[in-house]
C-alpha cells in the first residue's frame, strides 16, 4: 500500500508515519505512543476518506500488537491484534499473527479460530500450519495435529525435516518440543526483513536488496517475502524478475492482493501498461474498493489512449469518494486530453473548493497564469494563503501573478524573497522569473550575479541543468530543452517534476507517446507532479 503513504495528509497520518519509521528501524518502544496517537485520530475522525482510516487504523493496530509482543507486554499485544481482526479483511498475516500470540498465551481455542483463518486465506501458508499442528497437538488432538504437518512440504520448509511417521510413537512428545522450539525461531526471515528495512530507510538498497534475496532463498514458500523483494528489484529496474517472484507468491496465494497490485505497478514502470490492467482488474475483482487499483487502472488506460474508460474508472471512485485529490487530478489530466479545457479546471476548482488543498489551488492558479488570468491567479494565491500563511508554493504564485499583472516591484519583493525558500522547486522558479524579468529590464549583471549564487544553492548538476532546462522552455526553445532535461535526468531519473516538465516538452514538440510515459513514470513517484494543470498548454494533443 505504498502510494497509500501519499496521500493521507492528516495529523493522524503523522503520527503514523512517525510510528512506522520507529517500527522499521527497530525502535519498538518508541513507536508505540505514535501508533496510540494515530489510533486515537483515526477512531475520533469524521474523515470521508473511510476506507483509508480503516486500513491505517488496522495496520497501525497490528504494528503496535508487534511491538508491543516483541517490548514484553503479550496483554497490550493481544488487545490490539483481536481489534485489528475485528475489521474484514483479506490479510491472513493478521489473523496468523494473533493466532501465534494465543497459542503462546495457551488460548488454543482463540489459537485455532484464527491459524484457521489464516490458512482459509492462504492454503499454502506454512508457519500457520506449523501452529495450527502444534496446538491442535496441546489439545491431545494428535491424529489431526499429523493431518496438518502433512500437509508441509520437506522439500521447501525445515519445518517439516525429521517428522515421526506414527502418531503412536514414544518420540511424538520430544519431537514436538523440538518442533516448538522451531516454530519459536523460525521468523528468523523477520529479522532479515527487519535489517532489510533498516538498511533501506539508510539509502542502502544494494544491502537490502541482498537482505530479501537471503530470506526469501531461505523461505521460498513465503509470498510476503517475494513481494518485498519484488518492490526492490522493481526499484532497481529489474522489472523481468520482479514480475517471476511475484508470479510465484500468486502460486503461493492466489488471493494476494498487495501481489497483483506491485505486479500492476511493475507492469507500468516497465513500459508494459497494457500487461498492467489485467493484475490491477483482479485487485478490484478481490477488492471493489481498494483506492490504488482504480488510480492505477485509470493511469494505465491513459497510457494505451483508451482516455473514456479512465474517464469512467475516475467518474465512479469519485461518486464514491467525491473530491479526492489524486482522482481529481488524473481526471482533470483526461478531460484536458480530451480538449475538455473548462470541464478539467472545473474539477480542480471543485478540489480546492472542498479540500482547500495546496497543491490544487496552486495547479489551479498556475492554469490561469498560463491563460494570462493574472487577477484570477492572484485571488486564488490570497484566498489559499489566508487558510495556509507563508506557504512558498502560494506565494509563488502569488508573485508569479504580480509579474504577469505588471506590478513587477511587488514581484521581485516576493520572488527576492523565495530565491532563497526551502522548497528547491519553489527557489529554482523564482529564480528562474528573477533572471527572466532581469533579462527584460536588460539588468544583465543582475541576473548573472543571481545564477551564480543558484550555484550555490544547487551545487549538483542536476539542478542546474534542470533550470537551465527550464529557462530554454520559458523561451521556448523545445529541442534544446528537452535536451537539458535529458542531461539532468542522467544525474537523477526519479524526479517526478522533471519527468512532468520533461513530459510537457516532449508533447509540445508531437512526441506523444514519449510524453505520456514520462507522465506516467511521475504519477508513479509523486501522484501530485501529475500534470494536469499544465496540460492546457498542450492543445495540439489530438482527440484519443
Amino acid at each position: 500500500m505504498s502510494l497509500l503513504g501519499r496521500l493521507f495528509r492528516s495529523q493522524a497520518m503523522v503520527a503514523y508515519t512517525q510510528a512506522m519509521g520507529l517500527y522499521n528501524k527497530g525502535r519498538f518502544s518508541e513507536a508505540i505512543p505514535h501508533f496510540e496517537e494515530a489510533l486515537q485520530q483515526l477512531q475520533d475522525s469524521s474523515h470521508p476518506y473511510g476506507e483509508l482510516a480503516r486500513f491505517y487504523r488496522v495496520e497501525a493496530l497490528v504494528r503496535s500488537g508487534l511491538a508491543k509482543e516483541i517490548q514484553g507486554d503479550p496483554s497490550g499485544a493481544e488487545s490490539d491484534l483481536r481489534e485489528a481482526v475485528k475489521t474484514p479483511t483479506t490479510f491472513p498475516d493478521y489473523h496468523f499473527h494473533l493466532g501465534r500470540l494465543l497459542a503462546r498465551r495457551n488460548d488454543f481455542e482463540g489459537a485455532l479460530i484464527r491459524l484457521s483463518e489464516a490458512l482459509r486465506l492462504n492454503p499454502r501458508y506454512d508457519e500457520a500450519l506449523g501452529w495450527l499442528a502444534l496446538v491442535l497437538w496441546k489439545m491431545d488432538r494428535v491424529e489431526e495435529a499429523f493431518a496438518e504437518l502433512a500437509k508441509l512440504d520437506e522439500g521447501s520448509t525445515d519445518l517439516a525435516i525429521g517428522r515421526p511417521e506414527n502418531p503412536r510413537a514414544e518420540d511424538v512428545p520430544s519431537w514436538f518440543e523440538q518442533f516448538e522450539t522451531r516454530l519459536n525461531h523460525f521468523r528468523d526471515s523477520a529479522n532479515q526483513t527487519q535489517a532489510a528495512l533498516i538498511a533501506y530507510a539508510e539509502g542502502e538498497k544494494d544491502q537490502a536488496l541482498q537482505h530479501f534475496l537471503g530470506a526469501v532463498e531461505k523461505h521460498p514458500t513465503y509470498p510476503d517475502l517475494r513481494c518485498r523483494l519484488s518492490i526492490l528489484l522493481q526499484e532497481n529496474g529489474r522489472y523481468g524478475e520482479a514480475i517471476e517472484h511475484l508470479n510465484k507468491s500468486l502460486e503461493i496465494n492466489p488471493r494476494y492482493v498487495e501481489a497483483y497490485l506491485q505486479k500492476g505497478i511493475t507492469y507500468l514502470r516497465w513500459n508494459s501498461p497494457d500487461q498492467a490492467l489485467p493484475p490491477l482488474s483482479e485487485v478490484l475483482r478481490l477488492e471493489p474498493h481498494y483506492q490504488d487499483a482504480v488510480l492505477l487502472k485509470a493511469l494505465a488506460c491513459i497510457r494505451i489512449y483508451r482516455v473514456k474508460e479512465a474517464r469512467q474508472l475516475l467518474n465512479g471512485y469519485l461518486e464514491w469518494l467525491p473530491g479526492e485529490p489524486r482522482a481529481q487530478y488524473l481526471l482533470a489530466g483526461c478531460l484536458a486530453l480530451t480538449r475538455n479545457m473548462g470541464s478539467a479546471r472545473e474539477v480542480l476548482e471543485q478540489s480546492a473548493r472542498h479540500f482547500s488543498l495546496v497543491a490544487a489551488l496552486t495547479d489551479l492558479g498556475w492554469w490561469h497564469l498560463r491563460d494570462r488570468k493574472n487577477a484570477d491567479a492572484l485571488e486564488i494565491a490570497r484566498r489559499g494563503l489566508q487558510n495556509h500563511p507563508g506557504d512558498e508554493r502560494l506565494r509563488l504564485l502569488e508573485g508569479m501573478a504580480q509579474l504577469g499583472l505588471g506590478t513587477a516591484e511587488a514581484a521581485r519583493g516576493i520572488l527576492d524573497e523565495l530565491a532563497n525558500a526551502a522548497r528547491r522547486e519553489v527557489a529554482r522558479i523564482a529564480v528562474q522569473a528573477i533572471v527572466t524579468l532581469d533579462l527584460k529590464e536588460g539588468r544583465i549583471e543582475n541576473g548573472l550575479q543571481i545564477l551564480e549564487s543558484a550555484k550555490a544553492r544547487f551545487p549538483s548538476s542536476f539542478q542546474m541543468t534542470y533550470l537551465r532546462g527550464l529557462l530554454l522552455e520559458e523561451e521556448g526553445e523545445l529541442e534544446t530543452a528537452e535536451q537539458s532535461y535529458h542531461s539532468a535526468a542522467s544525474f537523477l531519473s526519479t524526479d517526478p517534476r522533471l519527468l512532468r516538465d520533461l513530459g510537457c516538452v516532449q508533447i509540445r514538440l508531437g512526441k506523444i507517446e514519449e510524453g505520456l510515459k514520462c507522465w506516467a513514470d511521475a504519477y508513479l513517484i509523486d501522484p501530485f507532479a501529475f500534470p494536469s494543470a499544465i496540460l492546457g498548454d498542450v492543445a495540439l494533443v489530438e482527440e484519443l
